[in-house]
């Protein structure tokens, strides 16, 4: 097994276990019934506090999965692909079709995450893309400006 190979899937899956414990203490409100004049459009975008509350969730439940497939030992692609494409499915919902700094963020993470579901080995896409890393602190920048603090 490589040293290396091994030292980052747990360097990986320990950034991951933060996840869960830099969640939002704040309840959301519910959000007020929209006027009836609202275009599908303007509905379509969720709030960028919704839009972080959801990528929360995400992130735990992306921390939980990590956590089990490092468990189990050196983690294999399909696992690692299937951890991502649930990751994406759940950061696509999240954005909806926001095209605030939080959507825009999220977007990025998505493809970034994507590309990397796509590799033959998706945890080596991961380590060798510097920008997957800054994707997931540019969600936590833009969610804290939106008064959500989250860890990606």
């Amino acid at each position: 097994m490589n040293r290396t190979r091994v030292a980052s899937a747990v360097l990986i899956g320990v950034s991951f276990l933060s996840l869960a414990a830099c969640g939002s203490d704040e309840t959301p409100t519910p959000a007020a019934p929209a006027p009836a004049a609202t275009t599908a459009a303007a509905a379509a975008a969720p709030s960028d506090e919704a839009i972080c509350t959801e990528l929360d969730k995400v992130a735990k439940a992306m921390s939980k999965d990590l956590v089990a497939m490092l468990a189990a030992g050196e983690p294999k692609p399909a696992e690692a692909k299937k951890v991502l494409t649930d990751v994406v499915a759940g950061l696509t919902k999240a954005a909806g079709s926001s095209d605030t700094e939080v959507g825009a963020a999220t977007k990025e993470l998505i493809a970034r995450s994507s590309a990397a579901a796509a590799a033959a080995d998706p945890m080596t896409a991961i380590e060798q893309d510097a920008q997957w890393e800054k994707a997931g602190t540019d969600i936590n920048a833009a969610c804290q400006k939106a008064g959500v603090t989250i860890k990606f």
